[in-house]
């Protein structure tokens, strides 16, 4: 009985949630704002208006005063609470390092950076998109509306939220450690919208965030202190010598590794990497 009625209560609670997203629009239904809170949160619970006290799983300390908090819903029918809190000014910059280092982005590597280290494309994406494929395959054979669509299409939308929630995580510990261990980062402005346009690289192009990871790289060195240097969008980067300056116009996006008249011989995209950090022209992001 007490399982039973424990059962019975979330469930009651997952209702009562979803029925405060509904009769909002499709980007309202995404998020709830709560403000001015006070103090009805704790580590375990927290009081919202017409529910009353809920369990969460608290994954911070409660530091300061609480000011206000969002509630999101995912398509799966998740919930997720974000909480601002005010508290004491601390100084997150971290020591000085004298490294510079320039990172270029490709589609076999997510990012290759001037000392030798490259960020591979994670592999548990390549297995989960074909399975992605092939469960949005089975949904647009199935009839709208009816049970199975649903029960496949709440398949798909876990499938697609596992997708991001490995892409952010990936982003988000690629970009610490970098801005971890560097003073100076340099980095390309790629046109993404010319890339899209080859049909044969757009889902790749798609596929890697290009975008995002430089969000995410921006954040981080505002935060603590370190120069971000975006290169010119022209800036030939992998078609200029590392050694002696001179650019080949006849480089294909074939030849991964770039041979020079001078006899210089280095990895493609390395050699790139090497020209971002060295480059002279650039806006600080």
């Amino acid at each position: 009985m007490k399982k039973l009625s424990k059962l019975i209560a979330i469930s009651l609670c997952i209702l009562m949630m979803t029925v405060l997203f509904t009769g909002c629009s499709k980007k309202e239904q995404e998020q709830i704002n709560f403000f001015n809170y006070g103090e009805n949160i704790d580590d375990e619970t927290i009081k919202l208006p017409k529910l009353g006290k809920i369990k969460i799983v608290n994954h911070r300390h409660k530091i300061g005063i609480v000011k206000s908090c969002t509630i999101s819903m995912t398509p799966t029918n998740e919930f997720y609470i974000s909480i601002l809190w005010k508290e004491a000014e601390t100084d997150e910059t971290l020591p000085k390092v004298n490294k510079e280092i320039g990172i270029d982005l490709g589609l076999t590597d997510l990012a290759i950076c001037s000392d030798g280290i490259k960020f591979p494309v994670l592999q548990s994406l390549r297995k989960n998109l074909p399975k992605l494929k092939k469960e949005q395959r089975k949904l647009s054979k199935m009839t709208k509306e009816s049970n199975n669509y649903n029960r496949q299409k709440m398949k798909v939308a876990r499938l697609n939220q596992r997708v991001v929630n490995q892409r952010k995580d990936y982003l988000h510990k690629i970009s610490y450690k970098i801005t971890n261990e560097n003073q100076v980062i340099s980095l390309e402005d790629l046109n993404v919208k010319g890339m899209m346009k080859n049909r044969h690289l757009s889902k790749a192009t798609a596929s890697q965030k290009f975008y995002e990871f430089r969000t995410r790289l921006q954040g981080k060195c505002a935060e603590k202190g370190i120069e971000l240097r975006i290169a010119d969008r022209w800036y030939p980067s992998s078609r200029r010598c590392h050694n002696c300056g001179q650019i080949r116009k006849d480089l294909k996006l074939s030849n991964r590794v770039y041979q020079c008249s001078c006899g210089y011989c280095e990895d493609r995209d390395l050699n790139a990497a090497l020209n971002l950090r060295d480059v002279k022209t650039y806006q600080s992001a």
